[in-house]
Parts: C-alpha cells; sequence; structure tokens
C-alpha cells in the first residue's frame, strides 16, 4: 500500500450506520416493506446515504419489478 492511498483512506469516513425496516402503506391497501440502511457518509454528518432491499417473502421485490416495468 503506497503513502498516497494510505492519507486518502484514513480520511474516509462512513459512521452513524441505522437499520432498520420501513412499510410503506399504497393507495390499493397493499404494502412495500424494505429494510433499510442509512450511512453518514461525511465527516461533518451532512451527508448521508440510504439503502432499500426488500424484505423478503411480502411480495415487495414483485411489486416493484412490476411497477418499474411499466415505466420502462
Amino acid at each position: 500500500m503506497n503513502a498516497e492511498f494510505r492519507e486518502l483512506w484514513g480520511r474516509h469516513d462512513v459512521s452513524t450506520n441505522t437499520v432498520g425496516i420501513k412499510e410503506f402503506l399504497l393507495p390499493d391497501g397493499g404494502s412495500l416493506k424494505f429494510v433499510h440502511s442509512t450511512f453518514t457518509i461525511s465527516e461533518n454528518g451532512d451527508f448521508r446515504m440510504t439503502v432499500y432491499t426488500p424484505v423478503e417473502g411480502t411480495g415487495t421485490e414483485k411489486r416493484m419489478k412490476k411497477f418499474l416495468n411499466g415505466y420502462s
């Protein structure tokens, strides 16, 4: 590992992770359930990234694919 890489890597800051489940209720009475993971991606905490992953066995993935295919 070179010195420049070590210096740049040392400045990289990912902290304050939160994980949970979020459910979105739909007008048709159904719902979409996702596991969400939020990461702080800046040193001062101003920027966060949230990743949503469908909860297995809830039909969310199937409903999202159907929804997205309607827009392609």
